[in-house]
């Protein structure tokens, strides 16, 4: 009996060509498929880097926000030190409780704070609110005498009488009405807040100088009781000095005031990171505006100019492998062929 020949991989068991085996009107469909999928895998890729970087970029601006908003804190804090340590110190006490002496205010609430601390504008004013005295860029304003205080600086002041406290940490048992910072007994309280004065926006701390604060031989030898106290409010400008100083900590490329009707979305998307400023009666008095970091967008700026060559090359790479494998598949249906005929001559 003669032997049987194995069925060829290539050809079905009547030796004809596989069905297995790609036809020449089956390769076009082949290469249509696979640049199918592979736009759709690049899409799917680009939609997915595009919504990470989103995302990437959304935090980066929230994270510049909470820095700018800790950098005014900062500063802030440093203005209350400040206001806080004229309040306790007893020459400031002599001075600016009863009658304030204008020498000592020339020489200690004037040019000294504007070099030192950028402090441009100081008032010392009554328990009524009433201005004392009051210096501005480093000079003193005689106008500003007998004047009320302003509605910003007013609440500031509230905020001192009520948020005095003795030194055991209890509140203080007689609080008197708002403003009236003759009615804490103890002494130093001390508040700051954002406010408003005419165009400008100012870091303002506040810190009431009362007579508790002199030496205990002091305020025993008086005779006609204690006199009466004050407040002392610094205020800084939040211009370009500070603006540039913050720039220059956060590493911001630009960072500016723009007034209260300045609209945004906020986050950045849309245009410059805002950040509301609000006075101590909770009213927008103006905004801060910089430009967030972008990390993923700047990324993908320096990426695109190389991804269109790559993607380029990749198809043409793909093409010429779909080619080489249907020469292949071709090569190999012509061997079956081949092989065919020749067993049918025996």
């Amino acid at each position: 009996m003669p032997a049987t020949a194995p069925p060829n991989p290539q050809t079905g068991p009547d030796h004809t060509a596989s069905s297995l085996t790609p036809t020449p009107a089956q390769g076009p469909r082949l290469v249509m498929m696979v640049l199918l999928i592979m736009v759709l895998c690049i899409a799917g890729m680009t939609a997915a880097i595009e919504w990470s970087g989103r995302a990437q970029d959304g935090a980066a601006a929230e994270r510049s926000i909470r820095q700018v908003e800790q950098a005014l804190m900062l500063e802030m804090e440093r203005l209350t030190a400040t206001a806080g340590d004229y309040a306790v110190w007893d020459d400031a006490v002599r001075a600016l409780t009863g009658e304030p002496d204008p020498d000592w205010v020339l020489s200690n609430l004037g040019p000294n704070l504007v070099q030192n601390f950028n402090v441009t504008r100081a008032v010392v004013a009554d328990p009524g609110g009433i201005i004392q005295v009051a210096t501005m860029a480093g000079a003193p304003t005689p106008a500003l005498r007998g004047t009320m205080l302003e509605p910003h600086l007013r609440l500031l002041a509230d905020r001192v009488a009520t948020g005095a406290r003795p030194p055991g940490g209890e509140e203080a048992t007689a609080p008197g009405s708002p403003g009236d910072i003759g009615s804490a007994p103890w002494g130093p309280a001390s508040a700051s807040a954002l406010v408003r004065s005419g165009n400008e926006v100012y870091l303002a701390a506040a810190a009431a100088v009362t007579w508790q604060a002199l030496p205990t031989v002091e305020r025993a030898a008086g005779e006609d009781g204690p006199p009466p106290p004050r407040l002392l409010i610094l205020m800084k400008p939040l211009g370009p000095d500070l603006l540039a100083l913050l720039r220059t900590l956060l590493l911001l490329l630009h960072l500016e005031r723009l007034p209260p009707a300045a609209e945004t979305d906020g986050s950045g998307a849309n245009g410059p990171t805002l950040l509301p400023l609000t006075g101590p009666d909770g009213s927008v008095i103006g905004r801060m505006a910089w430009t967030a970091p972008t990390p993923a967008a700047d990324f993908r700026q320096q990426v695109r100019p190389l991804a269109m060559p790559l993607l380029v090359a990749m198809g043409v790479i793909t093409m010429l492998f779909i080619s080489r494998a249907q020469a292949v598949a071709q090569e190999l249906r012509d061997a079956a062929q081949a092989r065919e005929r020749s067993e049918d001559r025996y």
